[in-house]
């Protein structure tokens, strides 16, 4: 689903509310492995472009492992010039994973469509 959170303009602190997605992109994937994460669901080797990636300060959940991964379109960056707002191109997908003695529990999904601030699906 198209996410539709409120959130702060960064030049403005406005509220705003992301526009629907694009309906070539208005479906999640309903499996994890029509995400491009993996290129084997099996063996668990990342798809083209994903890296792994770990906080340096992450939140705490009950206790649960949690892998995290990002895939940025060829030849684009994050935008850090404002370290309180990033700007993530559009085609990014972000993954996170939640796992509880060795069993895997729950795979949050998000990729980013348009430009604006609030453009992702999840």
């Amino acid at each position: 689903m198209p996410a539709r959170d409120a959130g702060r303009a960064a030049d403005s602190g406005k509220p705003v509310v992301a526009e629907p997605a694009p309906a070539s992109l208005s479906k999640t994937p309903e499996l994890l492995s029509k995400t491009g994460l993996f290129v084997d669901m099996e063996s668990q080797e990342l798809g083209a472009g994903v890296e792994a990636y770990q906080p340096k300060y992450a939140l705490w959940s009950d206790g649960a492992d949690k892998r995290r991964w990002v895939r940025l379109p060829p030849g684009t960056s994050i935008d850090t010039s404002d370290m309180d707002y990033w700007k993530f191109p559009p085609g990014t997908k972000i993954w996170k994973e939640f796992a509880k003695d060795g069993k895997v529990l729950e795979t949050r999904y998000m990729a980013k469509y348009g430009t604006d601030g609030m453009d992702w699906m999840y």
